[in-house]
């Protein structure tokens, strides 16, 4: 629930400032992903049984990636962010979350720091990694 509450607030409540509010979501979202990290590992095994067990958590899950959806065209719409297909913007940023919260477990030892995390997930969702002078 909290990711999906935290979606429906960045799209109802928005601060005006881009950054702020993805970086508000990030967060909010990795440190959940962190406090259920075992549960969520059986779901994301592929493993069929442990997939039947969690069926209704895809509701969840789909409003999430929904309300994230909208709060992106929002800002297309605004002209804050180049115009994409704001879906596959909200797939890359959920799949920056959970490569951090389960990625980055499993080849280091090193605890999350999910503000550090959430400030790297957005500045490379919004800025991308190249230099300017990078064709």
């Amino acid at each position: 629930i909290h990711p999906r509450q935290a979606a429906f607030d960045l799209l109802q409540t928005t601060s005006g400032d881009l950054h702020h509010d993805l970086r508000a979501f990030v967060q909010s979202a990795l440190q959940f992903m962190c406090e259920i990290r075992d549960i969520a590992s059986l779901y994301i095994s592929g493993d069929s049984k442990m997939q039947e067990l969690f069926t209704t958590l895809r509701g969840d899950q789909n409003r999430t990636i929904h309300n994230l959806t909208k709060y992106l065209q929002s800002q297309m719409d605004t002209d804050k962010i180049t115009r994409q297909d704001p879906f596959n913007l909200a797939t890359a940023l959920v799949g920056m979350i959970i490569g951090f919260s389960f990625l980055r477990a499993t080849y280091t030892d090193q605890e999350l720091d999910p503000d550090l995390a959430a400030e790297t997930i957005v500045e490379t969702f919004l800025h991308g990694i190249s230099t300017k002078d990078t064709p």
